[in-house]
């Protein structure tokens, strides 16, 4: 059974562009994630491979299916990974708030390898939590509420 889409945004306070320059390199999510470790990487294409040690959560294998600067979208598979998850597909997508601010927004997609759906989903989103407050915490610019 699919879970329904786990979706997890933050508002930052940097232009759209220049959010999507730190972030969009899928080789290098250590230069904003101080908690991911590159083990590997075969580059920065779609089709690229990359293995991540992210602290805490262990090895993740990763595959980019897709990238479209203009929209500033990548999207990837979890080929591997000790989540209780199979056929996990991850979105990340920054949006211009039209006030010089952006939104980042990782959308994911999987399914449970459990008995126990709460499971996979609480696991998923507190890994994918953590990358997105790491993102927000490296750029330290978190977006304030007028």
């Amino acid at each position: 059974m699919k879970v329904p889409k786990l979706v997890l945004k933050s508002d930052v306070a940097l232009p759209p562009e220049q959010l999507w320059r730190i972030i969009s390199d899928f080789a290098a999510p250590n230069r904003w994630n101080p908690l991911a470790q590159i083990l590997a990487c075969d580059g920065d294409r779609v089709g690229s491979i990359r293995r991540v040690q992210l602290a805490g959560a262990g090895v993740f294998v990763e595959r980019l299916d897709r990238r479209d600067d203009g929209q500033r979208i990548y999207s990837y598979a979890i080929v591997e990974s000790p989540l209780p998850i199979s056929n996990a597909s991850v979105e990340v997508r920054v949006t211009d708030n039209d006030d010089e601010t952006a939104t980042i927004e990782w959308t994911g997609t999987f399914d449970s390898e459990v008995l126990n759906e709460f499971l996979a989903v609480r696991s998923f989103q507190q890994v994918y939590q953590g990358v997105l407050d790491n993102l927000v915490w490296s750029v330290g610019k978190r977006k304030q509420d007028p």
